[in-house]
C-alpha cells in the first residue's frame, strides 16, 4: 500500500513539473529561435506578444496577410502577400526584407515611416513613406515617398511618386514615370535610368545609360564622366551636359566625352614673380577654358581665359596682383568639336592658393603695429625694426618686393634706441618717417630703400637732412585743398618730451573739438567719422592741435573744401557728403559677431569684425556676401567701395545638446542612418510599448486602430508575461493536489 501511495505522489509531482515545463518551451519558441513563421491570417491575428517578448524576426511564408498594428520585430517576406495598413508601424532599428512574394505598404506618406526595405526578390509596392530602400533583384513600385534608394544588379525600380533623398544606381533599371519626381542628386555607375517625369536633382554619370523618353519631362543638369545619354523622344532636344548645352537629335545618343583635367595647381615660380595655373594634358582636347576665382570654389569669377591645347598653363600674375590680398582658385574644362566637353575640374578646395601681400589686416603686438586704413607702420621696439618684415599679416607671401610698397607712413616710437640696417628696404612708397625719440643710434644703411622725396622728422641732431619737430600733424597739410571730398584722417605725433592734448576744427557752420586720450606711443589718429565734416560746406577750415611740455603750444593748419570741379561757389552752398556704404553683420544662435547689425563705412575705409563661438558651440562657417570664407575668427573688409554682408554660422558641439539626434546621450536617438541626403530610421515612440503615448504614467493613449490589452481576440495567457508563470505554477499545484486527494479517498474506501 505504501508503495502505491509513493507511486501516486510521484505521478502528481511529474504532472506538476510537466505543466510548469509547458510554459518555458513557448517562451523559448520566440526568443531562442529568434524567428516566428506566419502562413495564414489566423497565425498573424493570434500573435499576442508583449513588448520585450517579440521575436527577432517574423517570417511570412505563405497566405495573404493584412497587418495594421505596431510591431517590434523585423519582417521577412519569402512567399505569399503581406499588406501593411495605415496604422502599421515598426520600432526603431526594425527592417523589412523581401526575397519573394509581395509586400505592400499602404501607410500615409506623412505618417509613420518604415526605416529600411531590402528587396532581393518578389515585389514591393509603396503607397506610404519609406526612409530608404535597397533593390538588387525583384521589383519595387513607389507611389508614395522614399528618402533614399540604392539600385543594383537585376532590380527594377518604378517611380510614380517622389524620391526625396540621394539615389545610387549601380545596376538594374530605374523607370521615372510621368508623375514621378526625383528631387535629390543621382549617381550612376551602371544600369539604365529612363525618364518620363521630373528630375531636378543633379545626375553624375560614371557609367550606365540615361534615357530621355518624353519631351515634356523635366531634365536635370548632368555631369558625365562616361556612359551614354540617349534621346528616344523622336524629337530634337537640348541637354545640359558638363555645364554646356548640347543638341541631341531625335533617337540619337552620345557617349564620347573628354576626360577630366587632373593635377590642378596654382603656384608661384622660384623667383616668386609670377603666378601660374597648371594642369595635366587631356587626350583629344583642342583647347581649355580656364576660370580664375577669388575665394574657394566656386568663389567670385575674376577672369575667363581660353588656352590652346598645346599649353597646359595659364598666367594669372597681373590680375592677382591687382586684386591683392586673398584666396584664389581656378577651374579647367577640356573642349573639342567632336566630343562632349569634359567635366569641370576644380583646384583643391582644401588647399587653395593664398596671396597675403599686401595685407588687409590690422596688426598690433609688443614690437610693431600696422594700420591698413592709413598705411601706417609703427615701430615700438628695437626688435620691431626688422621683425615686421617677416609678419605674414603685413606683407605675407610675396610675389615680388613690390608688396613692400604698401607702407606709406612710418612712426618710430620713443622706446626705439637703435635703427636697424636696411629696415625699410624696398619701401619705395614711403612718404614720411617720424622718429619720436630724442636720441637714437643710426647706422649708415638704415634708410636704404626709402625714396629721396620722403620726409624724415626727428627732434635730435644725428640724422642729416631730417626736419625738426615738437608736434607733427600728418594727413592734413597747411594750405591743402580737398576737391569733392573731406579729409580721410589726420595723425598727430608728439616728440619724446611733447604730448598732444587736444584738437579742434572750425569752419562754415562747423566747430568740432575733442581731447586726446594719452597712450604709450604718443601717437593719435583721428578718423573721418570723428571729424564730422560729412555734412559740412565748401569753404575754409582751420585745424588746431594743442600740445605741451609745461608750455601749451598750438599748431594752426588751414585747409579748404571745394566742389569736385574745383569751384568754391557760394560759401553757403552745402557740400555733398562723402559716399558711404553699408555693411550688415548677423550671426546664428551660438555665438557673436562684433560689431553686430548695420554699420556705415566711408568709401576707401576698412571695417573689421570679430567672431566668437559661445560655450558649447563651434563656428561652422562665415559667409561674406553669401560666399563661404571658412570658419575664420575675424574678417576685414579692405577699402570699402560697395555694400557688403557678413554672417556667422554656429552649431552645437557634438554631445552637448540632449535634443540633438546625433548625440549618443539622446534617448530618442534615431536608428541606422541612411546615406547622405537620406534620413535615418524613425525614432522609437516615447512609450516603449505602443506608439502615441505622451508619457509612461497616467492615461496611456494608443493610436487609432492599435490593439490594447483588452482588445485581444484570445483569452489565453500571453507568452512572456510574468503573471502567466504564476498562473501555470498554480495550475500545476492544483493538479498535484487533486491527484493526492483522489489517492487518499481511495485509501479510505
Amino acid at each position: 500500500m505504501k508503495r502505491k501511495t509513493k507511486i501516486k505522489k510521484a505521478l502528481a509531482l511529474a504532472l506538476a513539473l510537466c505543466l510548469v515545463a509547458a510554459y518555458f518551451p513557448m517562451q523559448a519558441s520566440a526568443e531562442d529561435t529568434g524567428t516566428v513563421t506566419i502562413t495564414s491570417q489566423d497565425d498573424w491575428d493570434k500573435m499576442n506578444y508583449t513588448p520585450g517578448s517579440w521575436p527577432q524576426t517574423i517570417e511570412i511564408q505563405s497566405g495573404s496577410i493584412d497587418a495594421d498594428r505596431y510591431v517590434y520585430s523585423n519582417i521577412t517576406v519569402t512567399n505569399g502577400s503581406f499588406t501593411a495598413g495605415q496604422n502599421f508601424g515598426m520600432a526603431a532599428g526594425k527592417t523589412v526584407e523581401v526575397t519573394g512574394g509581395t509586400f505592400t505598404f499602404n501607410g500615409n506618406p506623412s505618417g509613420n515611416a518604415i526605416s529600411d526595405v531590402t528587396v532581393s526578390g518578389g515585389a514591393v509596392v509603396n503607397n506610404g513613406w519609406i526612409s530608404s530602400a535597397t533593390v538588387s533583384s525583384g521589383t519595387f513600385t513607389n507611389k508614395g515617398k522614399i528618402q533614399g534608394l540604392t539600385l543594383s544588379s537585376n532590380g527594377t525600380f518604378t517611380n510614380e511618386g517622389s524620391v526625396e533623398g540621394t539615389v545610387e544606381i549601380n545596376g538594374g533599371t530605374f523607370n521615372n514615370e510621368a508623375d514621378g519626381k526625383v528631387t535629390y542628386p543621382v549617381t550612376m555607375s551602371a544600369g539604365t535610368f529612363t525618364n518620363r517625369g521630373s528630375v531636378k536633382g543633379h545626375i553624375t554619370m560614371s557609367g550606365g545609360t540615361f534615357q530621355i523618353a518624353d519631351t515634356s519631362s523635366v531634365l536635370p543638369n548632368i555631369t558625365m564622366h562616361s556612359g551614354e545619354i540617349k534621346n528616344s523622344t523622336g524629337s530634337d532636344i537640348t541637354v545640359n551636359i558638363n555645364g554646356r548645352d548640347n543638341s541631341l537629335a531625335a533617337n540619337a545618343s552620345v557617349d564620347k566625352v573628354l576626360a577630366t583635367p587632373t593635377d590642378l595647381k596654382l603656384e608661384t615660380d622660384n623667383a616668386r614673380e609670377n603666378v601660374n595655373a597648371t594642369w595635366n594634358t587631356v587626350p583629344d582636347a583642342e583647347r581649355y577654358e580656364v576660370k580664375l576665382y577669388s575665394g574657394s570654389n566656386p568663389g567670385t569669377l575674376l577672369k575667363t581665359q581660353t588656352v590652346n591645347s598645346s599649353s597646359t598653363s595659364c598666367d594669372f600674375t597681373q590680375i592677382i596682383k591687382e586684386k591683392g590680398y586673398g584666396t584664389y582658385s581656378f577651374t579647367v574644362q577640356a573642349l573639342a568639336s567632336d566630343k562632349v566637353a569634359s567635366p569641370v575640374a576644380e583646384s583643391e578646395s582644401d588647399n587653395p592658393f593664398t596671396y597675403t601681400g599686401p595685407s588687409g589686416t590690422d596688426v598690433t603686438n609688443d614690437n610693431y603695429a600696422w594700420d591698413y586704413s592709413t598705411r601706417t607702420l609703427t615701430i615700438k621696439t628695437d626688435d620691431g625694426c626688422l621683425g615686421w618684415r617677416s609678419d605674414a599679416d603685413i606683407l605675407g607671401t610675396l610675389i615680388s618686393d613690390d608688396s613692400y610698397k604698401v607702407v606709406e607712413h612710418v612712426a618710430i616710437g620713443t622706446a626705439v634706441t637703435t635703427l636697424a640696417e636696411k629696415m625699410f628696404e624696398h619701401c619705395s612708397k614711403a612718404e614720411d618717417i617720424v622718429v619720436q625719440a630724442n636720441s637714437v643710434t643710426t647706422p649708415d644703411s638704415w634708410a636704404t630703400g626709402i625714396p629721396d622725396n620722403a620726409i624724415i622728422y626727428y627732434n635730435g641732431n644725428n640724422i642729416t637732412s631730417a626736419q625738426s619737430y615738437e608736434c607733427l600733424v600728418i594727413g592734413i597739410t597747411d594750405g591743402q585743398v580737398f576737391k569733392g571730398r573731406t579729409p580721410d584722417y589726420f595723425t598727430v605725433y608728439g616728440a619724446e618730451a611733447w604730448a598732444p592734448t587736444a584738437w579742434e576744427i572750425t569752419g562754415p557752420d562747423t566747430a568740432v573739438s575733442k581731447n586726446f586720450i594719452e597712450n604709450d606711443l604718443n601717437t593719435y589718429t583721428v578718423e573721418q567719422n570723428d571729424m564730422n565734416l560729412d555734412g559740412g560746406k565748401v569753404g575754409k577750415y582751420t585745424l588746431t592741435v594743442t600740445y605741451e611740455d609745461g608750455i601749451k603750444t598750438s599748431i594752426p593748419i588751414q585747409f579748404t573744401i571745394l566742389k569736385e570741379d574745383g569751384s568754391g561757389g557760394d560759401p553757403g552752398t552745402p557740400y555733398p557728403p562723402i559716399q558711404q556704404y553699408t555693411i550688415t553683420s548677423s550671426a546664428d544662435q551660438g555665438g557673436t559677431i562684433t560689431p553686430l547689425g548695420t554699420k556705415k563705412v566711408y568709401a576707401g575705409f576698412s571695417a573689421s569684425y570679430d567672431i566668437k563661438a559661445a560655450e558649447g558651440y563651434i563656428l561652422k562657417d562665415v559667409l561674406v556676401d553669401g560666399n563661404s570664407v571658412g570658419p575664420v575668427n575675424g574678417y576685414t573688409f579692405k577699402p570699402v567701395y560697395a555694400d557688403h554682408t557678413i554672417h556667422a554660422i554656429f552649431e552645437k558641439k557634438a554631445g552637448t545638446d540632449p535634443e540633438n539626434p546625433n548625440n549618443p546621450e539622446n534617448p530618442n536617438k534615431p536608428g541606422k542612418p541612411g546615406k547622405p541626403g537620406k534620413p535615418g530610421k524613425p525614432n522609437k515612440p516615447d512609450d516603449p510599448h505602443k506608439p502615441g503615448k505622451p508619457d509612461q504614467s497616467g492615461d496611456k493613449t494608443k493610436p487609432a486602430g492599435s490593439k490594447t490589452d483588452s482588445d485581444t481576440d484570445s483569452d489565453a495567457p500571453k507568452t512572456g508575461d510574468g503573471n502567466d508563470l504564476l498562473l501555470w505554477l498554480a495550475l500545476a499545484a492544483a493538479a498535484g493536489g487533486a491527484v493526492t486527494v483522489v489517492a487518499k479517498k481511495r485509501k479510505q474506501s
